[in-house]
């Protein structure tokens, strides 16, 4: 049986396709078994992620929301775990994978140092050239970390990065939700000492993790290790500094903190005191990770600028896999009015609701004659999807209600109602919230939002190819 993410494989009928064998592994979000195929006994990784379960309703856990979002857009790249399928029902979601033979950790574990040297390099060209289709497609991964990046031991050995569960889409290098990002040790200055998102290229955060990880490999060791950000923050300073020069320690690392959280630092890592094995790296190695471990992040290499300075590429092949394909953009008045009414209702940010309206027109193309409740749908899925605090399910049912209560021959929603709406969008769409094409006009709202009312947009605009629409903002707003 061969599975696709296009086939009809996506539907709910998982339990009589597949058996268990065995545990793979337990994280924050789900656990991996590894099962069979019935008919043929092929092997994959199964991901079996829980829906949060309410005494009313059902409903698609966030992270699984950006883990398949993620999947289903990256699922050309190599250097990524590849997605098989995705079966959902109203219990679990189960993302199918292939079969991995360890996680980064273990191998390293279980290899000797002059196997993780000669590894050293492929292993950071697979994370580099994966971060470069990560920003090419506008998500962070905001969580690598060698327990994250899985390895099939062939010669040579294949790294791929997984887990995208706390991931997110981000519509431009200065603007990110304000979101869970990177287990503490692997977390960048930047992010530890809470420097405002807007200040500094978002995608350069995992770079700094990428170098983590890589030395990590190197060392068998973590490169810094603690239980609160403090530890970390002070592990950094003594990477930098020579303890030795300091007079008083306590100011001269406050200092240092305060200026990582203004983006007033300068300096790199030396890496030469992290590397156990420094002395038997290729140079080019050991200064590529000093760069990527710039204590600034905007001194930092991006993924591409990493691979040029090893004289490699990536297929430019991919570039154009990885893009969205066309859909036919259709849209109703009344799922239109549901949207700008229950947004502004909630409220919920604008750039949600223009991700909801892009869903509705993406679904209504497949779906005919959608009930209006797809739309409240649509803007439920963007809520999980882009805020970080989350509402709950019963506020944009009171909403809904509250709207539709004056319109004749219109049922209130019910739980039921909103989760299988969810359920068919989801399914429709294979599970890609996110469009690219988006991201020009929302650039230009995040860079202007306070000059510019979600209110201002109209469906007939809307309708019109994102480019025009985008054209027609700037005829709108001379002066923004």
């Amino acid at each position: 049986m061969s599975l696709s993410i296009d086939s009809s494989f996506l539907g709910d009928d998982f339990s009589n396709k597949f058996y268990k064998v065995k545990r793979l592994g337990k994280g924050s979000y789900g656990k991996v078994y590894l099962m069979k195929t019935k008919d043929d006994d092929q092997e994959y990784a199964v991901k079996r992620q829980c829906m949060i379960i309410y005494p009313r309703s059902s409903e698609l856990e966030k992270s699984s929301l950006l883990d398949t979002d993620a999947l289903v857009r990256l699922r050309s790249v190599p250097e990524v775990i590849e997605l098989m399928g995705i079966c959902y029902d109203s219990k679990y979601l189960y993302i199918i994978m292939e079969v991995m033979d360890c996680n980064l950790k273990d191998y390293c574990e279980l290899s000797k140092p002059s196997i993780r040297l000669k590894c050293t390099r492929n292993l950071l060209l697979s994370l580099t050239r994966a971060a470069t289709f990560f920003e090419h497609v506008n998500i962070n991964h905001f969580d690598i970390k060698p327990q994250n990046i899985l390895v099939k031991q062939t010669d040579p050995p294949r790294f791929v990065i997984t887990d995208f569960g706390i991931s997110h889409t981000v519509f431009s290098p200065h603007h990110a939700s304000e979101t869970v990002m990177f287990t503490l040790w692997y977390r960048p200055p930047e992010i530890l000492m809470g420097r405002p998102l807007n200040t500094f290229n978002i995608f350069k955060s995992d770079i700094w993790a990428i170098a983590l990880t890589v030395i990590e490999f190197i060392n068998r060791d973590p490169v810094f290790s603690g239980l609160a950000e403090a530890d970390i923050l002070v592990e950094i300073f003594k990477a930098v500094c020579d303890s030795r020069e300091t007079k008083d320690i306590i100011k001269d690392i406050i200092k240092f903190g305060k200026r990582n959280k203004k983006g007033t630092v300068k300096g790199n890592i030396n890496v030469a005191k992290i590397i156990y094995l420094f002395d038997k790296l290729d140079p080019s190695i050991t200064l590529v990770l000093s760069d990527m471990l710039a204590l600034n992040p905007d001194d930092r290499p991006s993924g591409r600028e990493v691979l040029d300075e090893l004289n490699e590429t990536v297929d430019p092949e991919i570039f154009e896999l990885t893009k969205p394909p066309v859909y036919h953009r259709c849209i109703s008045q009344p799922h239109f009015k549901i949207i700008m009414k229950t947004s502004d209702m909630i409220p919920v940010k604008w750039s949600t609701t223009i991700i909801a309206l892009e869903i509705i027109t993406r679904y209504l193309g497949f779906v005919k004659n959608a009930p209006n409740i797809a739309a409240l749908a649509a803007l439920y899925i963007a809520n999980k999807f882009n805020q970080a605090c989350i509402l709950d399910s019963w506020i944009f049912k009171q909403a809904y209600n509250r709207i539709v209560s004056s319109l004749k021959n219109t049922e209130e929603i019910t739980n039921t109602d909103l989760r299988n709406a969810e359920k068919d969008i989801l399914k429709t769409l294979k599970f890609s919230i996110y469009h690219t094409e988006l991201s020009p006009a929302l650039q230009r709202f995040l860079s202007y939002s306070s000059k510019l009312k979600i209110s201002d947009v109209n469906m007939e605009e809307y309708m019109k190819p994102v480019s025009e629409w985008f054209k027609n903002m700037e005829k709108l707003y001379p002066n923004i």
